[in-house]
């Protein structure tokens, strides 16, 4: 049979692009549909085009197209198996391409015309939470337009090269702030179960907690007297950033970085020095004020020396929308331990 077929794949793909009648979409077509026969030969289209191929249902509520946003663990591969793109830990284990801190999981996407493939949203439909499906998407569907037909896609298709994704669908929701707050407000109930949420410094007088911010810490036993002042700058900080899958991502603290797989050689291992102000957003931390808000807002909060808490937010008080490195993805909350301590004097 390989005998018979590879030279039929070369004649295929060889009069596909000799023969100037054919679109990029007719070759995308015929050699997808040939393809399929090899190594699918029992699954058919879907109605919008797509290739299911497999799927490990979980009960759970179905995606609605209502909901233009998700959070979602994607693979992609080439129909020739190679990895172009994966969230998945296994995969980058496989790849060579593991770093312990390096962040591994589900991931914001927008959907709809404009923003995401319309085979991507072709093959969330149906879809459960907690499911994970794996599909073809042909070609002509890896395009962000929306068409009526299949054949209006075969007649705009720009790539002959059609990509298999495989999808954990973990949430969705009409916004992306929404879901970070739910999952915020999960890891609060696992961890700190009976916190409220804090008010963000500075806001409004008046204005209510909205679940972007967390600040925890147990004064049991502090001595008012020892209260630093507004502008005190005896003190020091000791950090560690966690994201919410437990992952250490950054630390000023040698034993703790080398315990949780993130030491750098060239790393300053040591407390950062604070100079606090009468406005949290004037503090200065290493003489700068350039640290996300939450950060600062959560040291803002904190008034003795010796003092530990917790300080969570959402990406809304931490980099947004913008993927601060291979460690904090775009939408990413983080969790900072923060302990105060009075600067090493010299001896």
């Amino acid at each position: 049979m390989k005998r018979i077929l590879i030279p039929f794949l070369c004649v295929l793909i060889t009069g596909c692009v000799t023969n100037s009648s054919l679109t990029t979409g007719d070759i995308a077509q015929e050699y997808l549909e040939l393809w399929m026969s090899k190594n699918y030969p029992a699954v058919t289209p879907e109605a919008s085009g797509i290739y299911i191929v497999s799927e490990q249902l979980s009960g759970g509520e179905k995606w609605s197209s209502s909901n233009p946003w998700i959070f979602a663990e994607v693979t992609i591969r080439t129909l020739s198996g190679t990895v172009s793109s994966s969230d998945n830990e296994d995969w980058a284990k496989q790849l060579g391409t593991y770093q312990p801190s390096y962040y591994y999981g589900g991931k914001f996407s927008m959907l709809g015309e404009g923003v995401s493939y319309a085979g991507v949203d072709a093959m969330l439909e149906g879809m459960e939470l907690g499911s994970t499906r794996t599909a073809v998407i042909p070609a002509w569907m890896l395009t962000t337009n929306r068409y009526s037909t299949q054949k209006e896609y075969l007649e705009n298709c720009t790539t002959s090269s059609s990509l298999v994704y495989t999808i954990k669908l973990l949430d969705q929701g009409v916004e992306q702030a929404d879901i970070e707050k739910r999952q915020v407000a999960n890891y609060i109930n696992a961890h700190f179960p009976g916190a409220t949420a804090t008010v963000m410094p500075g806001s409004e007088e008046g204005a209510e907690a909205d679940g972007t911010f967390w600040f925890i810490s147990n004064v049991t036993g502090l001595n008012e007297s020892d209260k630093r002042t507004e502008t005190d700058e005896s003190l020091s900080l000791n950090y560690t950033g966690i994201r919410l899958d437990g992952t250490v991502f950054d630390t000023s603290v040698k034993k703790t970085a080398i315990d949780n797989d993130v030491y750098n050689e060239d790393g300053s291992y040591s407390p950062l020095s604070v100079t606090y102000a009468s406005e949290w957003d004037s503090i200065l931390i290493n003489g700068s004020t350039s640290f996300v808000d939450g950060f600062r807002a959560g040291v803002s909060l904190m008034w003795w020396p010796g003092q530990k808490a917790t300080v969570i937010f959402t990406s809304a008080h931490g980099y947004g929308s913008t993927s601060k490195s291979a460690a904090i993805p775009a939408y990413c909350p983080m969790i900072f331990e923060l302990e105060l301590v009075p600067n090493k004097t010299e001896e």
